[in-house]
């Protein structure tokens, strides 16, 4: 692995991961165990998408800069098939999101209101709980 410890000083992602935001550069990788990523690379990570993990030392990395990291341990070890754990810049929270099925059409079409016609959405916006909107 070449974001491992020890590793990652003798390639060029090291310098990628500490200088992209010099030059307004994104750089993304997947990896299963984030708890072998090298600290320095880590800490340069501005989003982190987490599907289900079982390993507590990848879990713990995962966590360790958030608030209540105990509480998110739980949420992460217990994320069902198809939901995501996000946290970083592109989310004002870290948040749980459920990703789409896009092999099934029909329920995609129907989650994203597509072919529907604004006086189908209209009815069904006016029977949701709007209050569940309203501001305290």
């Amino acid at each position: 692995k070449f974001l491992k410890p020890g590793v990652i000083h003798h390639t060029i992602f090291d310098r990628i991961a500490r200088e992209t935001r010099k030059f307004q550069l994104t750089l993304a990788f997947v990896d299963q165990r984030p708890s072998q990523i090298d600290e320095e690379v880590y800490s340069q990570i501005a989003n982190t998408f987490v599907m289900h993990m079982i390993d507590d030392k990848d879990i713990k990395r995962v966590v360790q800069t958030l608030p209540d990291s105990k509480k998110w341990r739980n949420v992460i070890s217990g994320l069902q098939k198809r939901h995501c754990f996000v946290r970083g810049d592109a989310v004002a929270v870290p948040s749980i999101i459920e990703v789409l099925d896009y092999k099934d059409e029909v329920t995609l079409r129907n989650k994203l209101g597509i072919g529907i016609t604004l006086s189908e959405t209209l009815k069904k916006i006016e029977k949701s709980d709007v209050t569940k909107l309203e501001d305290d």
